[in-house]
């Protein structure tokens, strides 16, 4: 059996009224330490409740992003070095945040790992490509496009049947 911990610290300071609120400022502390990797130890600091609560705002929103239309694919040409033709596209997945503006992939795709949506968003990612590929067949144009996969989409054991099924 191999153990680990992640600890958050929090010191006593005249701010905390009771120990409710230190126990949950090392709580806060203790969660950014998980976020860290294991085995790590984290001293609270005020801006890490600023933190906590946008990426708590974050999880929620993103739990509601692809039924309010939000997100979005971007097709990057992939282009060869040698004769500057393009070989193909990548789609990359992109969110429109109605307050936030955009919010980077960085960002997002971790809390839908967290959260379980990157198998559903994924499925969307490759109906939306598919359905692409087939406007651009519809208007002469043939090209190769290619997205990425979560590691959960590679190992859920349907990945090969999905496929077939949308292309």
């Amino acid at each position: 059996i191999f153990i680990g911990a992640s600890v958050g610290i929090a010191q006593l300071t005249k701010g905390h009224g009771d120990a409710g609120s230190l126990l949950s400022d090392a709580d806060v502390a203790m969660y950014c330490a998980k976020r860290a990797g294991r085995g790590r130890w984290v001293v609270f600091e005020p801006s890490m409740s600023r933190e906590l609560i946008n990426r708590l705002d974050l999880r929620t929103d993103l739990q509601h992003a692809h039924d309010n239309g939000q997100l979005w694919l971007a097709y990057q040409p992939i282009v060869r070095i040698d004769s500057l033709e393009v070989e193909g596209v990548e789609a990359l997945m992109r969110w429109d945040h109605p307050t936030r503006g955009a919010v980077p992939p960085g960002e997002f795709i971790p809390i839908a790992e967290e959260l379980g949506l990157i198998e559903a968003i994924g499925d969307w990612v490759m109906d939306e490509v598919a359905r692409q590929r087939k406007a651009w067949e519809s208007e002469g144009i043939d090209v190769r496009v290619g997205f990425n996969l979560s590691t959960r989409q590679l190992w859920s054991g349907r990945l090969a049947e999905k496929m077939r099924q949308k292309l």
